[in-house]
């Protein structure tokens, strides 16, 4: 009853005096020809435009044996292309007036970016290209490593992250819910470059890419733009990981002993 009288109250609001609500920016759903996804919310009111490429990646698909490797990929694509280093690829958003970020989660990976509306083709070119043609550079990718060792850890020193990762792998045992997004210590030093590469291949293929498009762009041409510049994605979508036999979870109490640091 209450939601019910929240959500006429809310029409109220939105429609005064009982006049239809003005329709906002509606999301138009799109599948191109070679199985990417691609989802526009045009809204010609907007000076900025935000572009989000999604691909069916994350500590889901990584194995006990290869945890941390998504996050790793995502990280050192942004290191430099085919056609630029990483200080290259930023000074390239910046004169847009944007930026751009890469990062892993679970059941996801992502590059995103904004860029001032009159520029969302250029971003969706640099997306494109840092998602199509990374370089996986060797210097870039021990750099990237021995960042994401730090922050493993600064995780295992960090009493509330240390209590969550050690629940979560008492709580999913086996399953690969139970990596960390960030992977672990043995795992992420056995990372090489092959690795990294065959990993971008088996994943960013146009079956497993969904790209959000949100701001002042026109909608058709977008399509038309977005279906040149990704023209090249390989076809096909990414394997579901491989079933692992599972082990039941650990019930009752479970201590972590942390030596005590005295204070001299």
């Amino acid at each position: 009853m209450r939601r019910r009288l929240a959500l006429i109250l809310g029409a109220l609001v939105l429609s005064p005096l009982g006049l239809p609500a003005a329709e906002g920016p509606t999301v138009v759903r799109d599948v191109l020809p070679g199985g990417l996804r691609l989802l526009v919310r045009d809204d010609p009111n907007a000076q900025v435009a935000t572009v989000s490429l999604q691909v069916r990646s994350g500590s889901r698909y990584d194995t006990p044996e290869t945890a941390g490797l998504s996050n790793l990929v995502q990280r050192v694509m942004l290191r430099g292309t085919a056609r630029r280093s990483a200080r290259q690829i930023v000074e390239a958003a910046e004169d847009i007036g944007g930026s751009l970020e890469a990062s892993a989660d679970v059941e996801h990976a992502e590059i995103r970016g904004g860029a001032l509306a009159a520029h969302a083709r250029t971003l969706l070119d640099l997306i494109a290209e840092v998602a199509l043609s990374p370089a996986f550079p060797p210097d870039e990718v021990e750099r990237e490593r021995r960042l994401v060792l730090s922050q493993i850890q600064t995780r295992a020193e960090t009493p509330f992250a240390l209590a969550l990762d050690t629940l979560t792998a008492q709580l999913y045992g086996s399953h690969p819910l139970a990596l960390p997004t960030l992977g672990r210590k043995a795992s992420v030093e056995r990372l090489g470059r092959e690795d990294l590469i065959r990993h971008h291949r088996r994943v960013y293929r146009a079956g497993s890419m969904v790209l959000a498009v949100s701001g002042g762009v026109e909608r058709e041409s977008l399509r038309r733009h977005v279906q040149r510049v990704f023209a090249r994605t390989p076809e096909g979508d990414v394997d579901d990981p491989p079933p692992r036999s599972q082990r039941h979870p650990r019930s009752g109490a479970c201590s972590i002993g942390r030596p005590s640091r005295l204070r001299s």
